[in-house]
């Protein structure tokens, strides 16, 4: 395949990408309005309209959790990325800007994978399957989609960049430290974006610990690598609400505990080497003395064996010093979860997932192996996990890299479905090379064939001669039957991804509507651009509409998807006693109510949210006939599918959504 038919097809594949990535253009760009899909991509948003009309981003909310307001735990860089052409050329601009980011940045996914297959596998077909399915792959695709404003795109992307340069630093002795500087500042980026960046830096550590034990890193790169996300997320403490250590403090237990890593790893290759010399005497053929006593007449082992012999005691002496310092490592973190060292035991009790809320979070659920594997294309996925396995038997350079990180990746993914984010990447690198592997098997010319390891010199330059006389005439084997039949393989096995990379919009139009015209008719709330003090009244729905509600309505609302407010209106929502559900309503400061068809009950056919709100409200989901019993008596039906409730009067209804008044 000549190198123009590469840059050809890469470009292709990037175009590919763009299309995919703009499936919902006409449902975002409307004529005087930007609509946004999802839900954390609203309250981005409403942070960076913020900063944009007030020059401020906002520590704390009294639009939320009214009338009582939150203190906001995500972290400033993103908004201030997201902001900064509506600082120049108007909020419209940030809007506009917003809503393509994450068509760019799933555009820089796209090459940076195929970067990444290169620098593993250093065959371009591997590489360019690599970006093809990473294209078409549905979780890349409805991650990086317009309008899809939320950080995940964002930080996919940023974590990527930094696995790249990592790889680059570890393999390549030009530029090594240069190329761990780039993937410390992106990985300072990503600290700095998001709260829980320090789960990925967790993955390119492992990958860190596998780099020092066999010596393509030392201490400089490492605090090339990861010095400067500790120096970021101190920075950024100050523009927050989080304590400098509060942040720095994973980051910074990241880096002491790989250069603690390299230090044992030191000492460790010395004792050895003490140990070989003294066990050894280093005895010459010529039959010196060693220790005091001449060497006996007899065959001594050469230096080849010798340096051999030495390789596998310090090998052996490395590895048990690396095994005892991650179990080292991994004492002392269950010792201070256990003791209720407080920043420990949340950011473990949030990878997995304790909290009475993230099992009603969609993205937050465990286990959904079959949406993980449908979200890296159903086929790519089943293909990755026999190859993975196999490239990583092979023992193949770079093979325990990207193990490491799938390994780490699919744990990940199965304690939270949400951090198949970085999953997909490898999964579907693993993929390519397993499609590359079945067209060698159909003689198929992919890799290039290796001599074999006894080959004399003078073979082996032979060899080398007749390979690059292959490359030269490589459009001459790809002839049309090659070409077609490598179509039909890699078509068939990415369809089931293209397939699942056409998605839904999230805010349908009865929403759109709905709350468009609830701005109108209701009255406007004081101190929106700065919500220090209390507004005038509070909306209540279920949390997942909670910042659809605040950005386009510009109305405060009693809970969000943070879901501080969220047990009061479960509680309204699932009771049957009128007047517990007004003192909720007094208590909050309801003005209006809005319900949708999503919050009924679920059956075989449809996902309704009421069990997750009973959940969230402490009552029993177990029992089908009870559910039953709760649902028909509760404020939810009686208000959206019944005759009513006194005192709560229904003011405009659109589709599937109807607002409510409260009057009383």
């Amino acid at each position: 395949m000549p190198k123009l038919n590469t840059r050809i097809l890469f470009l292709a594949i990037i175009l590919l990408g763009l299309l995919l990535r703009l499936q919902h253009l006409n449902r975002v760009f409307r004529e005087n309005l930007v609509v946004f899909n999802g839900f954390d991509s609203y309250y981005h948003l409403r942070l960076a309209e913020v900063i944009v009309k007030s020059g401020q981003r906002i520590g704390f909310d009294s639009y939320l959790n009214y009338p009582h307001g939150l203190n906001i735990a995500w972290l400033p860089l993103y908004h201030w990325v997201i902001a900064f052409p509506g600082l120049i050329f108007g909020f419209n601009a940030t809007e506009a800007f917003a809503a393509l980011l994450p068509v760019i940045m799933g555009l820089i996914a796209i090459a940076t994978i195929y970067f990444i297959s290169m620098e593993i596998f250093e065959n371009r077909f591997v590489a360019i399957i690599s970006a093809f399915l990473a294209a078409l792959t549905p979780k890349l695709v409805s991650t990086h989609s317009i309008g899809s404003s939320d950080y995940h795109g964002w930080n996919v992307a940023i974590f990527l960049l930094s696995v790249l340069f990592f790889l680059r630093g570890v393999n390549r002795e030009e530029k090594k430290e240069t190329n761990f500087l780039f993937s410390g500042i992106f990985l300072a980026i990503l600290s700095a974006s998001w709260l829980g960046g320090s789960i990925y830096a967790s993955i390119i550590a492992i990958i860190t610990v596998l780099a020092i034990r066999y010596g393509r890193m030392d201490y400089r790169g490492i605090i090339l690598a990861f010095f400067p996300s500790v120096l970021a997320s101190s920075f950024v403490s100050f523009s927050s609400k989080f304590g400098v250590l509060q942040l720095s403090l994973p980051y910074l237990a990241i880096l002491l505990f790989l250069l603690v890593v390299w230090l044992v790893n030191l000492i460790a290759e010395r004792k050895a080497i003490s140990a070989f010399e003294g066990e050894s005497g280093i005895r010459e053929e010529t039959g010196e003395k060693v220790k005091g006593k001449k060497s006996k007449a007899k065959k001594v082992k050469s230096r080849f064996e010798l340096e051999e012999e030495k390789k596998r005691i310090i090998s052996k002496y490395k590895n048990v010093a690396t095994l005892l310092t991650i179990i080292i490592g991994i004492a002392v973190i269950f010792i201070l979860y256990t003791s209720s060292f407080p920043i420990i035991r949340l950011g473990i009790n949030y990878i997995l997932g304790i909290s009475p809320y993230l099992p009603t979070i969609a993205e937050a659920r465990s286990f959904q192996i079959l949406l993980v594997i449908i979200e890296t294309g159903m086929f790519a996925f089943l293909i990755a996990i026999p190859f993975s396995i196999y490239h990583f038997l092979k023992m193949e350079k770079n093979s325990l890299y990207l193990f490491s990180w799938f390994v780490l990746a699919f744990i990940l993914s199965m304690l939270q479905v949400r951090f198949d984010e970085v999953l997909v990447p490898v999964a579907i690198i693993y993929a390519s090379y397993g499609i590359c592997y079945l067209l060698q098997a159909s003689n198929v010319p992919i890799f290039e064939v290796e001599p074999e390891p006894d080959e004399s010199v003078e073979r082996k330059k032979r060899k080398k001669k007749e390979r690059l006389e292959k490359k030269k005439k490589s459009d001459l084997i790809w002839g049309k039957t090659e070409i077609a039949y490598s179509l039909v393989i890699i078509l068939f096995i990415s369809s089931t991804g293209l397939f699942f990379s056409f998605t839904e919009f999230d805010l349908n139009e009865d929403w759109l509507s709905a709350l468009l015209k609830l701005k109108e008719i209701s009255p406007p709330t004081s101190d929106y651009l700065n919500p220090v003090k209390k507004p005038e009244y509070g909306i209540l729905s279920w949390w997942d509409y909670g910042n659809w509600i605040l950005y386009i309505a510009k109305r405060p609302v009693v809970c969000n998807n943070f879901q501080a407010g969220a047990i009061d209106a479960a509680k309204f929502f699932t009771t049957d006693n009128e007047t517990l559900a007004k003192e909720i309503l007094e208590k909050r400061g309801v003005r209006y109510i809005i319900t949708d068809d999503k919050m009924m009950l679920g059956n075989e056919t449809f996902k309704g949210k009421f069990k997750a709100i009973m959940r969230i409200a402490g009552l029993n989901t177990q029992d089908s006939a009870y559910v039953l019993e709760v649902y028909k008596k509760s404020m939810f039906y009686r208000l959206h599918v019944g005759t009513g409730v006194e005192g709560i009067k229904l003011i405009s209804k659109h589709g599937s959504v109807k607002v409510f008044e409260v009057v009383s």
